[in-house]
């Protein structure tokens, strides 16, 4: 800010705080004194400044513990239940005539809308994000290019081919969403490469699996086109749209609304409801449930028009969001567009459509909340909401009824279509390649989307064959890729893999030119090359303390003669290091010359055989200087250096008689080895336990190592196959690492909790990106993170090394977006380790105490104390002033005091004035 700025801020605000009293800067925040007041008697109302505060040590927590009340929203205590026979009749109707009403500004939107999608989807893929969604959004306003189609209905295909028509074993909502798609480009589902999609929507039981969004989305699916459902094959329930009418409205909670679980009605999933029913308007039952739900939305919206969602923040206070307010207006759209403009949907004279629009950002892409940034299902519901009200007001079919999409006619093919067509299949290359198969699939649609002709089937055949090419040379270059990551782990290749990696580059080699790009494992073979390139140099190459480093773990290089081993641990900065190794035996010593000039890329450690059988050695480098105590154990030498150069081991002096038992300090010790681990053996104890209990938790213990599988961690990543082994099984997986030195961790989990089969990045680190967020929540945390930021395989068991003092903590996670932390559970802290159990990575912090409201939250309740004890302290100078003017003093100090006091006073006032100014632009300046 500027200095003429600044004058200009401090000059209004000591105007302001000089004219206006306390009482009325109340009133213009829109605050009632009475509604304070009252407030106050129902609930506690913290001081400024403090805050929300978990504490591990005390009872543990609950709604009611934290002053938790339900909303208690009007009209409920004379509710009207579901099946009572006394719901309305009659839907709610609007008395706007809104078909003829023009918004210029809400059409602006959704045109910039739909031309972000259609440059930013140009192949939709089968997916909820940049997929069916984005499809439909196009397609119902006119903007699904031919190309786009095309290359969705190809994807489908594909898709279609390799899952072998199998879109989902337990989401049916994957069927209901493409059935969507097809219907609103006016393909028929029942017959697109050779599956019929409606055929699964036919299991009732399968249908309602998923919760009450299956439900309601199969009957969203099949009301599209006013689909027949196909009889269901096998044993079970059959599916009918009363069934799912009846579903649906048997899940209404008390009150009106619909939730996914729980009892507190969320807006989203009571909007989609409302969605799924609204054909069925007319209908008693369901015209009073409409009724119930269109008063819970009304009283579910906030000041700005908007809505929040309790399943975005997992259970905690509502996130405002554009998604829950776009299936509002989706489900307005269709009972009665009217509605929109009505005072019941008006919050403060903003609409569902003002609030849709402040989410909308320049490139006419939308956020999914306030300050996010452009976000692609955010963008997909944004669009439909804008076009539900634009087909709505324009007195077109609603956004899901797709009855006026157009279905390719009956007949024959034109000759001048299928001469173009012939033209495409001959453009094709004799000898096929994964290169064409984008080409190969655009070309089966198309041709599905011909009409008959002679030569369909023999086209058909023909691309089928070339189809049947592409399949083998895809799984030949997934062979080849599975055989690169199972068979080359950089930390295990020696020269013996030599004949291995030759093997691999020869097969790659002898691929297609246009497939050697699909092989995804390629920089892994090249890298493998390179290793045993410089191997038979004598070179450990960079490429090896590279993938130690960034897996902590170690590598064993054989020498003639000698073992060096590659500390993970312990590395520096990769480089390649030259692994010779000259040793010269003496009578009381060995000398050795490591080949390698200057530092080494980490520490390293050799071992080397010797004549000696035992003993402490002292290793002295090539200035004679002492660098560390080692020992020999069955005649071998180890020590750690960290340069080339040379360096002689010499028998320890410890400067007594028997040096062995010296250094330990006993008589008992039995071993030299024993020396060199540390330990102490006595006679007493080194006796074996015959106890009953001993050999429970013995065989306890291998009962449990025995259905325990050590998964191998590879470059920092557990690969999904060793999630695929145990997948459904009483078997366990467990992972093992370290977080810093000597802080040992392992991850765990159950074959039958792994939900999801992926590649697993198994990392955990001290410390965080946030770790300046997460210590203002909390006192003295422990903090760590995972490499893996999303959803784990599976709920995973975690053993934790905290090196926190014993006792009861909280487990918190940070979630960056809100700036605040979640209660996970509470823990046990015993000799410095925890354990826990955790569904997803992350940052996360242990500590006694943590805040639970958001960073942003108190930073606004922080400045806004601020600014109002500097309008507290200005008052209080004021009436100070005017005491002292009021009362009687002799004629000099008076007229002494006339003349400084407005000084004084005008200085504390600009000074302070000043103060709250720099304030508030600092805190507008930091959420910029």
């Amino acid at each position: 800010m500027n200095r003429k700025k600044l004058k200009l801020v401090v000059s209004a605000m000591s105007i302001l705080l000089a004219v206006q009293s306390p009482g009325a800067v109340l009133a213009d925040t829109g605050q009632e004194t009475a509604v304070e007041a009252q407030v106050s008697t129902e609930e506690t109302v913290s001081e400024p400044g403090t805050e929300e505060i978990l504490n591990g040590m005390g009872t543990e927590i609950t709604q009611e513990s934290e002053g938790y009340q339900e909303e208690i929203l009007p009209g409920t205590a004379d509710e009207v239940l579901p099946g009572t026979g006394e719901e309305e009749s009659q839907i709610l109707r609007g008395t706007a005539d809104i078909a003829e009403a023009q918004n210029p500004t809400v059409q602006e939107a959704l045109d910039k809308a739909e031309k972000y999608l259609q440059s930013a989807v140009t192949s939709p893929v089968v997916d909820t994000i940049g997929g069916e969604w984005s499809v439909m959004a196009m397609a119902r306003a006119g903007y699904l290019s031919d190309t786009a189609k095309a290359n969705y209905l190809a994807n489908l295909y594909m898709k279609l081919d390799d899952t072998n028509g199998v879109l989902h074993n337990a989401k049916y909502t994957e069927y209901s969403r493409v059935i969507m798609a097809l219907s609103s480009i006016g393909t028929d589902p029942s017959r697109i490469n050779g599956y019929n999609l409606l055929k699964p929507l036919a299991k009732f039981e399968k249908v309602n699996q998923q919760g009450i969004n299956g439900t309601i989305f199969a009957l969203i699916a099949l009301d599209t086109k006013d689909y027949e459902i196909p009889e269901r094959e096998g044993e079970g329930t059959q599916t009918t749209r009363e069934n799912l009418i009846q579903k649906i409205l048997s899940q209404e909670l008390s009150g009106g609304g619909w939730a996914l679980q729980g009892k507190v009605a969320d807006p989203d999933i009571t909007a989609m409801a409302m969605q799924a029913l609204a054909p069925y308007k007319e209908r008693a039952d369901v015209g009073a449930a409409l009724n119930r739900g269109l008063d819970k939305l009304a009283s579910m919206q906030d000041a700005d028009g908007g809505y929040g969602s309790s399943y975005i923040s997992e259970g905690e206070e509502p996130v405002k969001n554009l998604e829950s307010t776009a299936q509002v207006v989706i489900a307005l759209s269709a009972i009665d567009v009217s509605l929109l403009e009505q005072d019941k949907f008006m919050k403060n004279g903003k609409t569902l459509l003002d609030e849709i629009l402040r989410f909308q950002k320049e490139d006419g892409s939308f956020e999914h909340i306030k300050g996010g940034g452009s976000d692609a299902m955010a963008t997909d519901q944004g669009t439909l909401a804008l076009l539900a009200w634009s087909r709505a007001v324009n007195g077109q079919t609603s956004l899901y009824d797709m009855t006026d999409t157009e279905t390719p006619d009956e007949g024959t093919e034109s000759e001048e279509n299928i001469e173009a067509f012939r033209s495409k299949l001959n453009a094709l290359p004799e000898q096929i390649t994964l290169a064409e198969k984008q080409r190969v699939y655009n070309l089966k649609v198309e041709l599905e989307l011909l009409k008959d002709f002679e030569e369909k089937e023999s086209f058909r055949n023909i691309l089928q064959a070339k189809g049947e090419e592409i399949d083998r040379q895809e799984a030949e270059v997934e062979a080849l890729d599975h055989r690169i990551w199972n068979e080359l782990n950089p930390l295990k290749i020696t020269l013996k893999e030599k004949d291995t990696v030759e093997e691999l580059l020869s097969i790659y080699h002898t691929l297609p030119e246009n497939n050697k790009s699909f092989v995804t494992r390629i920089d892994d073979l090249r890298i493998a090359e390179s290793i045993v390139d410089k191997l038979e140099r004598g070179i450990i190459g960079k490429e090896i303390f590279e993938k130690a480093q960034a897996s902590r773990m170690d590598y064993i290089y054989e020498g003639e003669g000698y073992t060096i081993r590659v500390k993970g641990k312990k590395i520096a900065e990769p480089a390649d290091m030259n692994a010779e190794v000259e040793i010269q035996q003496k009578e009381d010593a060995l000398q050795f010359a490591l080949k390698h000039e200057g530092e080494l890329p980490g520490e390293v450690e050799i071992s080397m055989p010797c004549t000696f059988k035992g003993g402490v050695f002292m290793l002295y480098n090539i200035n004679g200087n002492e660098m560390q105590w080692t020992g020999a154990v069955d005649g071998v030498l180890t020590c750690d250096v960290s340069a080339g150069g040379i360096y002689t081991l010499k028998k320890g002096n410890m400067g007594f008689e028997d040096e062995t038992e010296a250094l330990s300090g006993t008589s008992d010790i039995t071993t030299d080895e024993s020396v060199l681990k540390g330990t102490k053996k006595s006679a007493n104890t080194a006796k074996k336990s015959t106890s009953a209990g001993s050999a429970k938790k013995s065989a306890a213990k291998k009962k449990t190592e025995s259905n325990t599988t050590e998964a191998e961690v590879k470059n920092g990543v557990v690969e999904k196959a060793a999630f695929e082994a145990v997948k459904g099984k009483d078997k366990n997986l467990k992972i093992k690492g370290e977080t810093g030195k000597d802080k040992p961790y392992t991850l765990t989990v159950n074959g039958k909790d792994i939900k999801t089969v992926k590649d697993m990045k198994v990392g955990i680190r001290e410390g965080s990106d946030y770790a300046e967020d997460i210590q203002k929540l909390s006192e003295n945390p422990y903090i760590f993170s995972f490499d893996e930021k999303g959803e784990l395989p599976g709920e995973m068991q975690v053993e934790l090394t905290t090196g926190q003092e014993d006792g009861k903590y909280l487990l918190m996670k940070y979630k960056e977006k809100e700036r605040k932390a979640e209660y996970i559970q509470k823990v046990t802290v015993k000799d410095k380790q925890t354990k826990f159990l955790v569904k997803t990575g992350g940052e996360y912090f242990i500590a006694k105490k943590a805040k639970t409201k958001s960073l942003n939250e108190l930073e606004e309740k922080e400045a806004a104390s601020a600014a109002a004890n500097t309008e507290k302290t200005v008052t209080a100078k004021k009436s100070t002033g005017a005491d002292a003017e009021n009362s009687k003093k002799t004629s000099a100090e008076a007229a002494e005091e006339k003349s400084a006091l407005p000084a004084v006073l005008t200085g504390t006032v600009v000074a302070l004035a000043g103060i709250a100014g720099g304030i508030i632009w600092y805190i507008k300046r930091k959420r910029q």
